[in-house]
This record gives structure tokens, C-alpha cells and sequence, in this order.
């Protein structure tokens, strides 16, 4: 096709004599499959940035497009354009293309590309069209473009509204300079401060607000959270900072005797030995469990030295051997009268620890149970399996050669079946088998075992799109499928075996495989299924591609299908904020034209809620809305929406 087309334009239009723009427009037409679905920012991301491309799409918008629907597509293409500092671009878009929007994305991703020159340009030509002193200065700290930073500092401050959401920004990514500036400006709350910079793991900053900053402690909980968190990471500076300053009070805080076991089981022997030298904790909890299963064998030492072993119930040689500690597993024997029990052996088998297992067989007397072999042919160490077949007599279990073919491990199912006597039990090992694609193992299956399969064999292996087992269980066994093989299968965008089932087998499918397939937005595959089978689909189609934002689907549905829809549709398109989807249901689906709110719709943009409100007022009412933190323009115009419907 476009070959042909090439050699039209090459040979038949002139090239020096004249033009021909209406044959030109012609061919456009002809070949554009694309224009009727495709927004300005969808095309802008997929063609990398070409401004033809958005000229061509802009001078194709029907005469009688939705406004609110320009505005939408326009603020998210100028949002992109910021993004990538596209300035021939945003000149197109704020000069011809809508010169009297108001910019709702376009300072801010400006910002966070730290593009200097697209900012400086919107501050001189457009300042009074975006949001400025909104989230444009966080951005710019998240992204560590300090240039934009400073250039915003003394060009505009945050908004009040914004201010905090901006000294989260700077918590959050460690930014020391931008937080004292909004300090010395804003009324902050440094206890949120504080609590997001120990979040954050920016600890630097954290003892900054700790030794700087006026704080208050709630009386019920005196920084708890910020000590355990520092515990947890060893910062044994903030530590200190904050007793030293009576921030926190082990004797007044009754989680205390937590912090040496969430030391213990990090690594923080410093920690450890301060908690307890320095602040007198002595009820360490499972302190050595943690330290044990953690393999920390310096803190183990440390704490049976101090007399800070809880007793507890858990064999911590279990956990050591589970963990594959093997210098703690021999420490513990020889330096203090634990015990470990056959799970020490079962649970370091099933990890693939074989040195432990050895040293467990020599030294220790529990052994193990069948569970070792079982669990190591289920995580696939064979040589842990080989081992304690050699070594031990436990054996392993029914279904242990079911869970190696399951989990498509030939090796050892062959190796268990030549080597290990017992009566397996595996009847739905040829079907997990095939649901997973291991066309080997079904295949053994088949010819060294009498267990068989079921049809969820090749529904299993349909669904997931494995025609060379789809194939094989046809050709080789009787059980068949059923429709849910088609119906996975179109779901899931496997249209080869989609064919494969139509030209071979009888079962068809139900209406849920072109339900799934608009779900996921594969129009090809739905095309097929219309074309080719006779089940069609439900209204469920035309809902699934609108909550996910499918347009052409959705358009090829309302177009192609009679099913229709239900005015779950629109609203999932609202509720997702999709609203070219939304818009066009309106347009086109009398369904879609009314509807009572089932589930509350969460407005999350301006301008899918100007639409609502010119469409559905009623149920405007009952909506919810929640403008991202610094939208001011949203928040103000939502005020005046609410009074303006309330009088």
C-alpha cells in the first residue's frame, strides 16, 4: 500500500509546474486509519515529538469538537511538550493552536525536565495563563535542578496552599537549602518534617530539623516511629541527638524493649550495645532469634555475653539453618545449650543450603523428615536431593514428583522416577505442566506415567499462549478442551491459537473472549472473532475497553456491534478520567446519556469536571473531587461550582 502510494506522489503529482493539494489531501485521507482515535498528546508521545504530525491531527478535529474535550487533549500535549523542552512546539500550541487556555501541566513539567528556557519563556509571554508558585518548585527539587530552583526563589514563592507539599518535596529528596528557605517564609509543621525525613532515609536532614528546629512530642507516642526507624537503619547519630535533647525517653516509651530486637536483626551491633549501655534497655524481646535468622553472629556473641537471650520458644539454631548460617548453626553448638529440631534440616534443604544439611547429618541427631527432599525438589536443588537420597532414609513424598513437573523440572522427575522407589501420586502434574508451557514434561508425562491429564491441560496451555503444547495434547492425547481454551486464549492476546482452535478443534468459545479481548484493547483480535465466529460478545465489551480507555475499541464496538453498552461505561470513563472515551459515549450511546451513580466518582481534573457538570448536573452533586496538592486553579473553581449549587 504505501508502496503504491510512493510511486503516485514520485511519478503522477508534479513536482515543478504546479501543485495538486486535493489529490495530496486524498491520499491523506486514504491511508489515515489513525487520525479518528489518536489525541494530540498520544501522537505527539508515539511520533517522539513531530509538530506535523500534531498540525495534521489539529487540522482534522471535527468542526464540532467538544471544547472541554480541546482543552483536556491540549493541556496534556503542552505538558508533554514542557516535559521534553520542546519550545517550537508550546509556541504552536499557546500561539495558534489554543491561544486563550488556561495551562494546567505546563509549568510544572517545565520545571521538573528543569528546562530554563521553556520557564523563563512562559514567565515573560504567558504568566498570568499557568500555575506558578504551584508544584513547579518541588518538581525542580525532586529532579535536583537547583538552577531552576533558585531561578523560582526569586522569580515567585509557593502559593500558601502549596507550601506544604513543596517542604515535602525538599524533605524528601534531602534538599537542606530549599527547606531553610521555606522556613524562613512558611509557618511549617516540622514534626511532619521530621517524620518524612526519617521515612525518607535522609538522615542528614533529619538530625538538621532534630537539633534546629522547634518541636513538639505527643505525650502519647514521644517519637517512636522516628527512633525505630532510625534503629532499624543505624543511625546512631540521631540516636544520641534526640536523647541528648529528651526527644525520646526510653523509661517513657513503651515499646522500648522492641528497639534491641529490630537492632539486633538489622546488623547494628553499635546500636545494640548503645541501647543497652547507654539507655539501660534490658528486655530485649526475641532479641537472639533476630540475630540468628538475621546471621549476625557478633551480635549473638554480644548478647549471651550480656545475658540478653530470651528464651524464647523458636530454635534459633532452626532459624540460622533455615537461613543457611552455618558459623551460627556451629556456634550455637558448641557455645550454648540449644537445640534445633528436624526442622533445622527440613528448612535448609528446602533453601538449598547443602553445607548445613551436611553438617546437621554429622553432628546433630534430630535428622529430618520427607519434607527436606519434597521441599528441595520443589525449589529444584538437586544436588541437596541427591544428597539425602545417598544419605539419609526419610525419602520424600506422594506428590513430590507432581511438584518437580509442575514447576517444569525434567531433570529432577526423571531423576526421581530412575532412583527414588516410591508410589508417586501426580494427577495434576501433566496439567500445571501444560498450563505452563513444559512441552518436555508433559511429554514424559505421557510416556512413563499413567496419570494423564484433564482438559484443563489445554485450556491451561491455550490461555497462556503455548501453541507447541496446544498442538501436541491434540495430536497425542484425548481429553480435548473447552471453550474456555478460546475464550483465555482472545482474552489474553493469543491470536494464533485463537486460529489454531477455530481451524481445529470444535469446543468454539462463549462471549467472554471478545469481552476479554476489548478489555485489553486488542481490536485485532476482537476484528477476528467478529469476522470469523459467531458468539460475538456481551455489553461487558464495550464497558471493559471504556474503563481502560480503549477508544478504538470502544468506537469499533459502537460502530460494528449491536450489544451496546450500559451506563457502567460512561461512568468508568469518568471514574478513570478517560474523557475522549467519555465524550464519545455521550455523543453516541443513549445508554450513556443518564446514569445513576453505583460507586462515587473521584474528579481528579478540571476538566473532566467542567464536563460533568455541563452533562450531568444532577450527579455532579453526589461527585467527589481531589486536586493534586498546589492545584489551586482546580480547588478555587470547585469552590465556586459547590456554592454556586448549594444556592
Amino acid at each position: 500500500m504505501l508502496t503504491a502510494v510512493r510511486i503516485v506522489c514520485r511519478e503522477c503529482l508534479p513536482t515543478g509546474g504546479g501543485n495538486l493539494p486535493h489529490v495530496a489531501r486524498l491520499l491523506d485521507a486514504f491511508l489515515d486509519e489513525f487520525s479518528d482515535t489518536l489525541t494530540l498528546a498520544r501522537g505527539y508521545l508515539i511520533s517522539d515529538g513531530n509538530l506535523r504530525l500534531l498540525q495534521y491531527l489539529a487540522a482534522r478535529e471535527h468542526p464540532t469538537i467538544d471544547p472541554i474535550l480541546r482543552q483536556w487533549a491540549f493541556n496534556d500535549v503542552v505538558g508533554s511538550a514542557a516535559a521534553k523542552g520542546d519550545l517550537e512546539t508550546l509556541q504552536w500550541l499557546l500561539e495558534s493552536y489554543l491561544p486563550d487556555e488556561f495551562l494546567t501541566k505546563a509549568v510544572a513539567e517545565a520545571a521538573s525536565g528543569g528546562h530554563m528556557h521553556v520557564i523563563e519563556w512562559l514567565w515573560a509571554n504567558y504568566r498570568i495563563r499557568g500555575y506558578w508558585g504551584s508544584t513547579e518548585m518541588g518538581r525542580a527539587v525532586q529532579n535536583t535542578h537547583l538552577a531552576v530552583v533558585e531561578w523560582l526563589e526569586s522569580h515567585v514563592a509557593p502559593r500558601p496552599e502549596s507550601a506544604m507539599q513543596v517542604m515535602e518535596d525538599a524533605v524528601c529528596f534531602g534538599d537542606l537549602a530549599t527547606l531553610q528557605w521555606m522556613i524562613e517564609r512558611f509557618d511549617l509543621d516540622m514534626n511532619w518534617a521530621l517524620d518524612l525525613a526519617c521515612g525518607a532515609n535522609q538522615w542528614d536532614l533529619a538530625c538538621w530539623i532534630l537539633n534546629n528546629c522547634e518541636l513538639e512530642a505527643s505525650p502519647e507516642v514521644p517519637y517512636t516511629i522516628q527512633i525505630q526507624q532510625a534503629v532499624r537503619d543505624g543511625k546512631l547519630e540521631f540516636l544520641r541527638s534526640a536523647s541528648s535533647l529528651k526527644k525520646w525517653t526510653p523509661k517513657e516509651d513503651v515499646s522500648a524493649f522492641r528497639m534491641i530486637p529490630l537492632a539486633a536483626s538489622c546488623g547494628h551491633l553499635e546500636v545494640v550495645k548503645w541501647l543497652h549501655e547507654d539507655c539501660d534497655i534490658n528486655c530485649a524481646g526475641d532479641v537472639d532469634v533476630s540475630a540468628a535468622r538475621g546471621g549476625h553472629l557478633e551480635i549473638l556473641k554480644y548478647l549471651y555475653e550480656k545475658q540478653l537471650v530470651s528464651g524464647s520458644k523458636q530454635s534459633l539454631m532452626d532459624e540460622a539453618a533455615r537461613s543457611g548460617f552455618l558459623d551460627i548453626v556451629q556456634w550455637l553448638h558448641a557455645h550454648s545449650d540449644e537445640t534445633c529440631t528436624k526442622n533445622a534440616m527440613d528448612w535448609a534443604a528446602e533453601c538449598g543450603h547443602l553445607e548445613v544439611v551436611q553438617w546437621l547429618h554429622e553432628n546433630r541427631s534430630e535428622g529430618c523428615t520427607s519434607a527436606a527432599m519434597h521441599l528441595a525438589v520443589a525449589n529444584g536443588h538437586m544436588a541437596v536431593v541427591k544428597w539425602l537420597h545417598a544419605n539419609r532414609s526419610e525419602g520424600c513424598q506422594d506428590l513430590t514428583l507432581s511438584v518437580a513437573a509442575e514447576h517444569g523440572r525434567l531433570e529432577l522427575v526423571q531423576w526421581l522416577y530412575d532412583n527414588v522407589h516410591h508410589d508417586f501420586y501426580a494427577p495434576q502434574a501433566m496439567n500445571a505442566a501444560a498450563t505452563r508451557g513444559y512441552l518436555d514434561v508433559v511429554q514424559w508425562l505421557h510416556e512413563n506415567r499413567s496419570d494423564g491429564c484433564t482438559v484443563d491441560a489445554m485450556d491451561g496451555a491455550a490461555g497462556n499462549g503455548h501453541l507447541g503444547v496446544v498442538k501436541w495434547l491434540h495430536e497425542n492425547r484425548n481429553e480435548g478442551c473447552t471453550r474456555s481454551a478460546m475464550d483465555k486464549a482472545a482474552a489474553n492476546g493469543h491470536l494464533e491459537i485463537v486460529q489454531w482452535l477455530h481451524e481445529n478443534r470444535h469446543e468454539g468459545c462463549s462471549v467472554k473472549a471478545m469481552d476479554g479481548a476489548a478489555d485489553h484493547g486488542d481490536l485485532k483480535m476482537v476484528k477476528w472473532l467478529h469476522e470469523n465466529r459467531s458468539e460475538g460478545c456481551s455489553k461487558r465489551a464495550m464497558n471493559y475497553a471504556a474503563l481502560h480507555s480503549h477508544l478504538k475499541v470502544v468506537k469499533w464496538l459502537c460502530r460494528n456491534r449491536s450489544e451496546g453498552c450500559t451506563s457502567d461505561a460512561i461512568q468508568g470513563a469518568i471514574r478513570m478520567g478517560h474523557l475522549d472515551v467519555a465524550v464519545f459515549l455521550h455523543a453516541e450511546r443513549p445508554e450513556s446519556r443518564r446514569f445513576e451513580v453505583k460507586l462515587s466518582l473521584l474528579l481528579e481534573r478540571i476538566e473532566v469536571a467542567e464536563w460533568v457538570l455541563e452533562h450531568f448536573p444532577q450527579e455532579f452533586k453526589t461527585c467527589d473531587w481531589n486536586a493534586e496538592s498546589g492545584d489551586w486553579y482546580f480547588g478555587d473553581w470547585m469552590e465556586r461550582m459547590n456554592q454556586m449549587l448549594a444556592d
